[in-house]
Parts: C-alpha cells; structure tokens; sequence
C-alpha cells in the first residue's frame, strides 16, 4: 500500500432515507424517514472511501451535529493528511469534538475504507484477520400494528433471516408478552432478542 499517497478530498452529505413502516421503540418512533450522513474521502490517486453515520437524536446525537462534527471541526484534521496515519487521524478526531460518535465512525470506515481500495485489500485484512465468512442478519419487529409485523416476519422467513429483535417497552407489557408468545409459537426456527430501549417500566409484574 502506498502509505504516503495525501487524502485531498472529503465530502459529507446528509440525507433521508424513507421508512416503509412505522417503528416503536421504548424511547420513542421512527416514521416517515431517516436522516443520515455519508462521507467520502478521496486520496490523490483518485481511489475513494466511504463512511456513513446513523445517528437517532433520543439517544447519541442528530443528523445535523454528526454533520457539523464532520464538515467543520474533523475536516482540518483530514485532508492534507496521509493514508498511513488513519491511527492519528481518528485519535485527533477524539479531541476535536465531544461525543458525536457516529461521526467519527464514519470517518473511521471511510478510511479503513480507502485504505482497503488503494492496498487491494479487504478491510478485515487490515484488522488482524477474518474470523468468519457470514454474519448473520438481525431485523427488528418494532411496527405497533402486530399484523404488518407478522407479514414482515413471512418475509424474512422466506429471506433466510433468522434473528429478530422485538422492540418492547412501547405499548405495554401485555402486548408485549403475546407478541413473544405468537413469536414464540409460530416461528420457533427464529432467535429472538428483547429489546426494551430503556422503556421497561420498574412496576411490570
């Protein structure tokens, strides 16, 4: 890898992303739409590397504040720097700004990235090794109409999913506990995770 080569450009947008269904989590809903960042760097070779930020305001941080991390305070410490030094890079990115860490994910991606394309290598090379050649895929059962819900869960069933993350905590603990039963009962090839989003209440049974 040529360690050397400077990275001359960085590119952050933010954008929304829509959302088929409503989802309940024990915080607090997400409908309508996402917003995310992406981020873009480019080294003087022409090669690229991205990174995205997906921050949920109710728990680390907006869209807007990811951005702004990005766009005025991590810029300085990126461009005119080179590859080799992703590890001071993301140290100095620690300093610049408090919290906003999705932010600082995605600059880590983007450069782990771009490193990866200009080696020729995967990423996982750069981080010590592979140690597996799949990772599962979670999808969460978060819609407050258990219906829609049950019909996505045909879907992945069909997909080959077989992780869900039920969100609770958002519509009481006995819907609740028959949707883990339905679950339970009629999907019993799924793993299933419970996900209250600091929505579980001290007084439940």
């Amino acid at each position: 890898m040529n360690a050397e080569q400077k990275i001359t450009g960085m590119d952050v947008w933010h954008v929304q992303l829509p959302v088929n269904a409503r989802r309940d989590h024990g915080i607090g809903s997400v409908e309508h739409a996402v917003d995310i960042i992406i981020l873009r760097l480019t080294a003087e070779g022409g090669e690229t590397g991205w990174g995205e930020a997906s921050p949920w305001s109710v728990f680390t941080g907006s869209a807007e504040a990811s951005f702004a991390a990005l766009d005025r305070y991590i810029r300085p410490l990126v461009v005119g720097r080179t590859i080799g030094e992703r590890a001071t890079i993301m140290k100095d990115a620690q300093k610049a700004v408090a919290h906003c860490t999705e932010a600082k994910a995605a600059l880590e991606s983007a450069l782990l990235d771009l490193q990866g394309r200009i080696s020729e290598l995967p990423v996982w090379a750069l981080l010590g090794g592979k140690c597996r050649d799949t990772i599962p895929l979670s999808c969460s059962i978060a819609d407050p109409d258990f219906d829609r819900d049950l019909a996505l869960m045909e879907r992945l069933k069909d997909d080959g999913v077989r992780i869900i993350k039920l969100k609770t905590g958002f519509k009481g603990h006995e819907f609740d506990m028959m949707r883990m039963e339905h679950l339970r009962m009629n999907y019993p090839e799924f793993s299933i995770r419970v996900d209250y989003n600091q929505g579980l209440h001290h007084d439940l049974p």
